[in-house]
């Protein structure tokens, strides 16, 4: 890969790294609540062989956050991926669940409870040029996808 396509990619890798040691309230907690480390999400490795941010959206310089919620299955996998807030138009929306759809968690760690049955979320950011006053989801981890074809 060369070109803008191979800067977009570590672009993402980038953002996800920085964004890696956030907490963030478990499905159906209060806002600002703190999740027990067990009950973080597992490190991410995102499956993004493209580049996920819609063409149409990009053209038009729409931008938006995405707070998605997911369970992770036994083989790290997410499952039943859903949008549970989102400041954001129906294709930024379905950008995100792709791509919380194709992420793999690494889910050797001992405390990793392999029931499926916690729930997780992770905020999704669409930017153009920088991401101005569009805040991440305070107390999420997150993934940065920038529209900067310059990056």
């Amino acid at each position: 890969m060369k070109g803008p396509t191979a800067a977009l990619l570590a672009l993402l890798a980038l953002s996800v790294l920085l964004a890696a040691c956030a907490t963030h309230p478990a499905a159906g907690g209060s806002a600002g609540a703190v999740v027990p480390p067990e009950h973080r999400v597992p490190p991410i490795t995102l499956g993004i062989t493209s580049d996920p941010y819609p063409t149409q959206e990009k053209r038009k310089k729409i931008t938006g956050r995405v707070l998605v919620e997911f369970q992770i299955n036994a083989e790290g996998g997410s499952v039943a991926p859903r949008v549970v807030e989102a400041d954001a138009d129906p294709l930024l929306q379905a950008a995100a669940l792709d791509i919380v759809r194709n992420a793999k968690f690494d889910v050797s760690a001992p405390s990793y409870d392999s029931s499926g049955k916690t729930f997780y979320r992770y905020g999704v950011r669409f930017c153009i040029f920088g991401c101005g006053s569009l805040a991440p989801y305070p107390g999420y981890e997150e993934i940065l996808v920038s529209g900067d074809n310059n990056r």
